[in-house]
């Protein structure tokens, strides 16, 4: 048990390290735009490219006088409401496409995660500072200031996190802006809050095994002599025999106590 915990606490290091390393770049794959969007952009764009056309071309008409003005005010006007119309067709069509592929109110996947990534790892770093608090507590003990300015450190770490986080994935929408503010401020605190209370409960679950073995071990070496030694000078035993059984013990003790270094240094 002492081995896989030694071994849990710097697998979730290596995890957070890796995902710290990846959430800025995850975005990297995903397309900027789907294709439908693509699509529909490049019908807005062939469509400006139309219109251009057809204007230069009935000014050309114009004048080389295959046209008279009349004609070409006419059908200028004709040109300029019929691009109007298409104009604000495709758009529409475009902000429909792009409300139906929105991630928290983000035009697409790729803009979200470009977002949430660059500040998921200030998340994962106030994490990781509690963690080595609760991991180095008995050595903080011995300075106080040192103590108190690491948990001003995580809970600061975890306020500005959530703040970050909360802001980015919350739109304002018909909030007024002092309302906005203290409603994300309001969130971050709780979110803080009980972060650090689960991480805290966490970690003393993974200790609990741990204070069982110290209990453990620390019975059997205050009583395995009254019970152990007892018994052998109450049996028809030898002084050879006798010695025989306090070497065994002496290893025995020797063990434990290595044991039980183990279990506190973990």
């Amino acid at each position: 048990m002492i081995e896989i915990k030694k071994k849990i606490a710097p697998l979730f290091i290596s995890i957070g390290a890796i995902v710290i390393f990846i959430a800025p770049l995850i975005h990297i794959d995903f397309p900027k735009k789907t294709r439908r969007i693509f699509l529909i952009e490049k019908s807005i764009s062939k469509e400006k490219e139309s219109f251009k056309l057809e204007y230069n071309n009935l000014k050309e008409d114009l004048k080389k006088g295959v046209i008279d003005h009349k004609s070409y005010v006419y059908r200028i006007n004709q040109l300029i409401d019929c691009n109007n119309v298409k104009s604000i067709e495709l758009k529409k069509k475009l902000e429909n496409e792009i409300d139906k592929n929105r991630v928290f109110g983000f035009r697409s996947l790729r803009v979200f995660l470009i977002g949430f990534g660059i500040r998921l790892p200030y998340l994962l770093f106030s994490t990781a500072i509690l963690f080595f608090y609760k991991y180095s507590y008995r050595k903080l003990k011995r300075n106080y200031y040192l103590k108190i300015s690491i948990i001003l450190l995580y809970n600061i770490s975890f306020l500005i996190s959530f703040y970050m986080i909360i802001w980015f994935l919350i739109p304002r929408k018909d909030f007024s802006l002092q309302f906005y503010h203290l409603l994300i401020i309001i969130i971050s605190i709780l979110s803080t809050i009980f972060s650090i209370y689960l991480i805290k409960s966490m970690y003393r679950s993974f200790n609990k095994s741990k204070n069982n073995i110290q209990k453990l071990i620390r019975f059997i070496l205050s009583n395995r002599k009254e019970y152990i030694l007892d018994i052998a000078t109450r049996v028809n035993l030898n002084v050879v025999e006798k010695r025989e059984i306090k070497k065994k013990l002496k290893n025995y003790d020797e063990q434990l106590f290595d044991l039980l270094k183990d279990v506190d240094n973990d």
